[in-house]
């Protein structure tokens, strides 16, 4: 149910695919997951404590759970007939050593003290088997870069091959045509649509880091591949604005498909700076309320004067470039939309 509802899933008249069982989802980010919980896990967890051991004698040495860091809880050995009866207690030597407070405790804190999250790890490492499952790659690489969450869901996307590309589709059932929408000559997977059609291509060519670009699809033969390779190489900057230009690309396929537009290579790099920036901008006014930044923010249309119209304009442009995006908006007296136009 949850991993149906993860997928969109929303009742029977909205059939969703389901790209990737809950098992996968539940690994930890590093591991190629999204870190949901294991039910299982977190449940044991939520109950599993154990006592400290304190000043009792009555606590048999080897058969007992009393170790603290190691796994299993009990002692391993061969146990000498001699030595069968021994208590924890024998192993004190001298007053200074006794274990005088008993308390609940947990193996994976320092101090002792009960925590549902060190109990959930321990479980999930010990209890349940992914090691299978786990996807190679510096992970980490994606879910740190300082872009929005759906920047980095997508790229999680691509590289796990959970994306709805045309390929895909097919793959799952889905009858359309594989053909790329934007070229209409190579099959339409991730590695195509972000890398290697002409028209993704023409946008890389004109960022800063082309050549980066350039080198991780001549040297790789997948998009995860691909991506990790460009990540590992660029800078914390170049890496965010990496990520949205793959939103972009995206963005820009969508709109051909089901909307019949077709994105100018400038608009879609524009696009991708734009949004960056404005979130940029979002985040520094919610982290700072008093900030002189949210007065652009109140700013509200004002109508021009009877009988005429108003033509408010924008212009953007990246850094270390010639190229530039503008758009503007016609509207009359009383705010009602005439005309629009982005180049």
């Amino acid at each position: 149910m949850m991993n149906s509802f993860w997928w969109g899933h929303s009742g029977a008249q909205n059939r969703c695919i389901n790209w990737m069982s809950w098992e996968k989802l539940a690994m930890h980010k590093n591991d190629g997951g999204m870190g949901f919980k294991h039910l299982s896990a977190f449940n044991l967890a939520m109950l599993g404590c154990r006592w400290r051991i304190g000043d009792d004698n009555n606590i048999p040495l080897w058969n007992e759970n009393w170790l603290v860091d190691a796994f299993p809880l009990e002692p391993i050995n061969n146990i000498d007939l001699t030595c069968s009866g021994l208590m924890v207690s024998d192993l004190m030597e001298n007053d200074s050593k006794e274990w005088t407070v008993r308390r609940i405790s947990t193996r994976g804190e320092s101090k002792g003290d009960y925590s549902v999250k060190s109990a959930y790890r321990i479980c999930v490492q010990e209890l349940i088997d992914t090691s299978y499952l786990r996807v190679n790659g510096n992970w980490n690489l994606v879910w740190n870069i300082k872009v929005p969450p759906k920047v980095k869901n997508l790229i999680w996307r691509i590289c796990r091959r959970c994306l709805p590309t045309r390929v895909r589709l097919r793959d799952k059932g889905v009858e359309c045509t594989q053909t790329c929408a934007l070229c209409n000559e190579e099959n339409e997977d991730s590695e195509h649509i972000f890398f290697k059609c002409p028209s993704s291509r023409n946008v890389w060519s004109m960022t800063g880091f082309f050549h980066v670009v350039s080198n991780a699809i001549n040297n790789n033969n997948n998009a995860q591949d691909i991506i990790f390779h460009i990540l590992q190489q660029l800078s914390k900057d170049d890496s965010t604005v990496f990520a949205c230009i793959l939103w972009s690309i995206w963005k820009q396929r969508n709109n051909q498909i089901w909307n019949n537009v077709t994105d100018a290579q400038n608009f879609v790099l524009s696009r991708a700076v734009n949004m960056l920036q404005e979130w940029k901008a979002v985040c520094i006014v919610a982290s700072n309320p008093d900030s002189k930044t949210q007065e652009p923010l109140a700013r509200k249309w004002r109508k021009p004067m009877a009988g005429r119209v108003k033509c408010n304009i924008d212009a953007s442009f990246p850094a270390n470039s010639d190229i530039v995006g503008i758009g503007i908006c016609i509207r009359d007296e009383q705010g009602a939309f005439i005309l629009a136009k982005t180049e």
